[in-house]
């Protein structure tokens, strides 16, 4: 007979190691920068909710907003811009982006 998986009571197992390892690490706490293009209700309460559900230890203290007629190459500049900072350990731009833009880009 199979298991059904308890997944709030497995999701938590992970965050707690995840936040056991991240705690671990030399320096200051990881960031998450969070890029957001366009006004997406559904991205929005997304990014909102990004900070709550992060490990304890990070920070989702970087979010950048561009308007939703900016350029694909506004958007790759900021991330280029974002890529070398040694204080963010991961971006995240928030899908889906308006329609003129190439997630590939």
């Amino acid at each position: 007979m199979v298991e059904p998986l308890k997944g709030k009571a497995f999701a938590s197992s992970i965050t707690r190691s995840v936040a056991q390892r991240v705690t671990a690490l030399p320096g200051s706490a990881p960031k998450l920068a969070v890029v957001l293009v366009g006004n997406d209700a559904a991205s929005e309460i997304r990014c909102s909710q990004k900070d709550p559900q992060l490990p304890r230890g990070w920070h989702c203290s970087l979010h950048h907003r561009l308007p939703a007629k900016a350029m694909q190459a506004e958007v790759a500049e900021l991330l280029s811009e974002m890529n070398p900072d040694p204080d963010v350990a991961g971006v995240l731009l928030q899908l889906p982006l308006p329609a003129h833009l190439d997630v590939m880009g």
